[in-house]
């Protein structure tokens, strides 16, 4: 209601300015008449004459308020009768010409008596004896001799006039755009391409046109492959297709530039058409124009502007645009950190999402697979042993072999009859993985051999066959669960009720959590089986005393539907199920903590991280990291990383690793000002920001590199001055200028001990590199005040941490230890010359001068290496001798 009646007062202001000249015009003629001028062109020249371009401006003040004031009452009216009328009338004409109507009259009423004063002043303004001098005089002599009536003569024709013709304007205001819309998509369409085989179009533009090596190529050793990037063909036939979709779906096209996967890259070109969707008002536009500037892709990044165009998508309700100002409100990403912001936005998505899941078969429909975590290929960023806490004893029960060496392992032992081999294989199937595809067919014939093996009896003579007997019963009675949900589901069969329930009874006399939930489902809602809910409850307590998430969540939901509800025991079940990963736990808990419940107050802080956890792994919403590794599988690299920046900035961790590791390995884009704004490219620009973020969401791994990336100075923006270098070894920084020559180093040592601090001293995980880097950092002073003492604990610690560290912290300590005698013996010297020189019975003239004697190798590293190279070359010098000498006692039998 203020915006309307100051806008409209502007806008009745800036009208008045303009006119004010015709308006006193208009007063002269029609109260004056004839009687000085003939017509309105004689009129304008009288005025001009005698008073000059000021004189059609008198009475001003009063022609500004009523335009002023009338105006934005006109329009308030009209806005509030609007918006009232919303609740007990449809939209319609009926509403403008009514709104409108009331409107203008009611304004006319209000303004009526300063139309009067205004047009009497302005009469009188040009009268060499006027009869007013002031309005103030002439509303007094007005109301002594007439009263309040005598400001209001005249006003009922007026009011009359005013009420069908201010409706009718706004029904014209309002309809006329979408008349005048509704003709020019008329003419367009009259000129529009056939868009009847699009459909074709884009199934030819997404053919292979080119041989597809293997999926699996580089997924076992990304890292370190060669592999080449698989770069789009563009024939004239599939440009010629891309140019005829344009003009029916620009999106489409946008998509193909940005992501690059049909068609080469020009994130530039995609942000253009982007622009024209945004400008357009459509909210996909809006949102990638705000994912270019977030990203720097396309465009330069700007953060200001990413926030303006997301909000914009998200008032018109794009889901992805709400999880994106939801992780940038819990991050601080281009504004203030705010929990609660964050909080709103994400369960703007998991109120639906819930839904959503509620809406499937039974058990609720189905996730989305898992993204590929591209560092897990190699067992994380620093090798497998090496990543994380870095302890080989936590890897022990984990296989060595691939997954695809696994199938054919489990294949090979499920044909052999080896029930667990069988359980494990339909698992596979079932749920499918970053290389192995989802296939019912498959999963269900493995979980009913494997079902069949029930063994009639546990009991054995020998421990070993007693375990074993265990494992089959476990993996035949899981699979009795498997089946009957798959039978109810209808995956990989058609549905059949009366078989899932035997399922389901068959698991329940083998003790089957899943089976006991299963027909707990059953028996509430009445599917093959009459009602019986008191059954129903105790199966699922029977359900969540095994183990059954699904079964603990169902209890909480019901114990939250009773009167007087037991929110510690509703907490503790969903707490348990959270910890088993079970996503709808999530949801209820982040409801439950966001808001309060009896006995505690708002915990923001946990909530919004099972809001985040919720949103992430229920995103039917969005298909970015599908896609992002689909483009990873096919060698599609500038592609994949595009995606993985977009769902990056949607806060998911292992999109920033991945996008982070792509840059980071030099499986980067091989044409970056395609992709990125910048003249010179340089990738850990991006790398960095990603690993940190990825760090500030518990990535141990990421952490250790942000550090390994300020010790190298890559992406600190600056570079490495020569003139002004560091304290310490410099050959690892020399080999890796070489290495990165157009890349800008400029190491900064004191961060990356922070870094290294925080991996090491983590919360949750300790890193066994971070410790040994902190060895490292103390031992030369990088950072830090050199300190043996504390170097000589961090190795230790990445000892203790991680066994496998045995040899590079051997070494490590050797050379630390040397170096702590070599400076002991130097510090003595140092301490006994010293002493000599203060004796006053050896002071000699002129030996004040003489300076304390400095380390003349430079530093204790110089001398071991110094050491090391004279010992290596009194091994080779002996050698030779030996050699010369063992010649001459034993000379070759020739000349014997």
């Amino acid at each position: 209601m203020l915006s309307s009646l100051i806008s409209g007062g502007i806008t009745g202001g800036a009208v008045a300015l303009f006119s004010a000249p015709i308006e006193f015009i208009k007063v002269q003629r029609q109260l004056e008449g004839s009687k000085l001028q003939k017509n309105t062109l004689e009129w304008g020249k009288f005025i001009f004459k005698n008073h000059g371009l000021f004189g059609f401006y008198k009475g001003l003040p009063l022609h500004f308020l009523r335009d002023v004031f009338g105006t934005g009452c006109y329009f308030t009216i009209y806005e509030t009768f609007k918006y009232a009328s919303m609740q007990f009338l449809q939209p319609g004409p009926m509403v403008h010409l009514v709104g409108g109507g009331v409107a203008g009259a009611l304004s006319w009423i209000v303004l009526f008596p300063i139309d009067l004063c205004k047009s009497v002043m302005q009469r009188e303004a040009l009268k060499p004896h006027p009869q007013y001098q002031s309005v103030f005089e002439f509303i007094k002599l007005r109301y002594s001799n007439e009263g309040i009536y005598g400001f209001y003569r005249g006003i009922s024709p007026q009011l009359v006039r005013s009420f069908p013709v201010h409706g009718i304007n706004f029904i014209v205001l309002e309809f006329f755009p979408m008349i005048l819309q509704f003709i020019l998509l008329g003419a367009a369409l009259a000129d529009s391409p056939d868009c009847s085989n699009i459909s074709e179009l884009k199934g030819q533009i997404e053919a292979y046109d080119e041989i597809i090596s293997e999926e699996n190529t580089i997924l076992s050793n990304f890292i370190t492959t060669k592999q080449e990037e698989i770069e789009p063909i563009e024939t004239p036939e599939k440009m010629n297709a891309v140019h005829t979709i344009l003009q029916c779906d620009k999106k489409y096209v946008a998509d193909l530039y940005f992501y690059g996967d049909y068609i080469k890259q020009n994130t530039t070109r995609a942000f253009e058409l982007y622009k024209e969707l945004s400008d357009a008002g459509e909210k996909e536009g809006h949102y990638m124009v705000g994912m270019c500037y977030a990203t720097g892709m396309g465009t330069v990044r700007d953060y200001s502007k990413a926030q303006v165009y997301l909000s914009f998508a998200a008032l018109l309700g794009e889901k992805r645009a709400f999880q994106t100002l939801g992780y940038h409100n819990h991050a601080g990403i281009g504004m203030p950190k705010s929990c609660l912001n964050a909080l709103f936005h994400y369960q703007q998505i998991a109120d639906e999402a819930i839904e959503e899941w509620r809406s499937g078969p039974p058990f609720g429909k189905k996730l989305p697979p898992l993204p590929m975590k591209l560092d897990e290929l190699q067992g994380g960023i620093y090798g497998k042993g090496a990543s994380g806490m870095g302890n080989p004893e936590l890897n022990m029960k984990e296989s060595k072999l691939d997954e695809l060496d696994l199938i054919m392992l489990y294949r090979l032992q499920a044909e052999a009859g080896d029930a667990v081999s069988q359980f494990l294989l339909a698992q596979f199937y079932y749920f499918g993985s970053a290389k192995v595809p989802v296939n019912y067919k498959k999963a269900l014939e493995y979980f009913q051999q494997a079902a069949k093996q029930y063994p009639t009896s546990t009991k054995a003579d020998k421990s070993e066959d007693a375990k074993h007997l265990k494992e089959v019963s476990i993996a035949a009675s899981r699979s009795c669960g498997f089946l009957g949900q798959m039978y109810w589901r209808g995956e990989g069969v058609e549905p059949d009720i009366e078989r899932a329930r035997k399922w389901f009874e068959r698991g329940v006399s083998q003790d089957n959590a899943a089976s006991h939930y299963g027909l707990a489902l059953m028996y509430m809602d009445g599917v093959g089986i009459p009602k019986d809910f008191a059954r129903a409850l105790r199966l699922l307590n029977e359900a969540s005393t095994m183990g059954s998430n699904e079964a603990r969540v169902l209890l909480a939901e019901q114990l939250l539907g009773n009167t007087f509800v037991d929110f510690t025991k509703v907490v503790s079940l969903l707490e348990y199920a959270a910890k088993g990963g079970y996503a709808p736990a999530y949801y209820h808990l982040s409801k439950l903590l966001g808001s309060g419940y009896p006995g505690t107050s708002p915990n923001c802080k946990n909530a919004l991280i099972y809001a985040k956890l919720f949103v992430e792994r229920t995103n039917w919403h969005d298909s970015t990291l599908e896609k992002a590794d689909l483009a990873f599988k096919r060698s599609k690299f500038s592609a994949a990383l595009a995606y993985y920046s977009i769902a990056a900035e949607q806060g998911s961790e292992i999109a920033q690793v991945n996008a982070a590791l792509i840059l980071d390995t030099k499986i980067a884009p091989k044409h970056p000002p395609l992709m990125y704004s910048f003249e010179k490219w340089n990738p850990y620009d991006f790398a960095i920001v990603l690993y940190h973020r990825a760090a500030n969401q518990g990535h141990v791994d990421a952490r250790v590199r942000v550090g390994d990336l300020y010790y190298y100075g890559f992406g600190t923006n600056g570079t490495l001055d020569d003139e002004l270098t560091f304290k310490g070894p410099r050959l690892s920084h020399v080999i890796a200028k070489q290495i990165h020559k157009d890349i800008p180093m400029a190491p900064d040592f004191a961060q990356a001990v922070l870094h290294y601090s925080a991996a090491a001293e983590g919360e949750f995980s300790h890193s066994s590199i971070a410790m040994f880097n902190l060895g490292y950092m103390y031992e030369h002073g990088m950072g830090v005040e050199k300190d043996y003492h504390l170097a000589k604990r961090w190795y230790d610690l990445c000892l203790t941490t991680n066994p496998g560290s045995y040899l590079p912290v051997q070494i490590a300590s050797v050379k630390l230890h040397i170096k702590w005698v070599i400076s002991d013996l130097f510090s003595l010297w140092r301490n006994l010359f010293r002493e000599k020189a203060k004796s006053p019975q050896s002071q000699i003239p002129g030996e004040e001068l003489i300076e304390e004697p400095s380390n003349a190798w430079g530093n204790e590293n110089s001398l071991i290496f110094s050491l090391v190279a004279v010992f290596l070359g009194l091994v080779w010098y002996r050698r030779l001798l030996m050699g010369m000498f063992n010649q001459r006692v034993n000379p070759p039998a020739a000349l014997q």
